[in-house]
């Protein structure tokens, strides 16, 4: 049963919190993590305050709400969803489990005043519980898309592609590494039609100008590197943020992802 449905009135009754961030939305199948990460970790090198949440987390459920990258403290986190859950407790349909969480994330981040929002979605994007997220300075990224919970997004690449899509709105911008021809088409159809503007990037027009940088990530996170890396000189040049070195770049590919890179 995912939809919005139940998160609507849950957010209205907290105030619409998801309107007061800038928020950078990451769809996809792999590698969502991972880019979510280096978006984090560029944006907190730039010298900004940024909220992340992942699904799921690895060993503690704390890792799901981070500032700057280290997750809110038990007691803190402990402290704020006591605060929180009194404030939710007359709302009807009662929420799921990733519902609730992804409120309370919305809310804490809007409760911290972080200066930008890095929201992974949980399954798909369309009816995606973070997909409240709708303000027209949303930057959605899309990450590689493959096969994955046909029960609920549907049993072909294009339908996939399409519930990831989901995520677009009007006045959005969207980044994405180019994929496979029927892959690539949806997308460019979804953007058009929800009015999002779609930055369609090839991997190989950035590969070598970052080879010294990236050469000693596997290859699935150079390309995950090399998305957020675009993500990063969007909003860069949108918000006038500040050019980041050499160095501050190759630190951002030391970031640890737990999970993702462990034996």
């Amino acid at each position: 049963d995912i939809t919005l449905s139940r998160m609507l009135p849950l957010m209205k009754a907290l105030g619409n919190p998801e309107q007061k961030l800038k928020i950078i939305h990451v769809a996809g199948t792999s590698g969502k993590t991972s880019t979510s990460y280096y978006i984090s970790s560029l944006l907190k090198l730039a010298g900004y305050k940024v909220g992340l949440t992942v699904s799921p987390h690895i060993e503690c459920i704390n890792e799901r709400v981070q500032l700057n990258l280290q997750p809110v403290v038990e007691e803190q986190f402990c402290k704020n969803l006591e605060e929180f859950l009194e404030l939710i407790k007359n709302v009807d349909p009662e929420p799921t489990y990733f519902e609730l969480l992804i409120a309370f994330v919305y809310w804490y981040f809007a409760q911290e005043k972080v200066d930008y929002a890095v929201i992974e979605t949980g399954l798909g994007g369309l009816h995606d519980a973070t997909n409240v997220a709708n303000r027209a300075d949303k930057v959605c990224v899309i990450t590689d898309i493959g096969i994955d919970h046909t029960h609920v997004l549907g049993n072909t690449l294009q339908l996939i592609a399409t519930q990831k899509a989901g995520i677009f709105y009007p006045g959005n911008e969207a980044v994405m590494l180019a994929q496979s021809t029927e892959i690539n088409t949806v997308f460019k159809a979804q953007a058009e039609e929800r009015g999002t503007t779609l930055n369609m990037l090839r991997v190989e027009d950035y590969y070598y100008n970052y080879l010294d940088i990236i050469e000693d990530l596997p290859v699935f996170q150079q390309r995950n590197w090399l998305l957020a890396l675009n993500v990063y000189k969007y909003i860069s040049k949108r918000d006038n943020l500040v050019s980041l070195t050499a160095k501050n770049l190759l630190a951002t590919t030391k970031v640890h992802v737990p999970g993702r890179m462990d034996i």
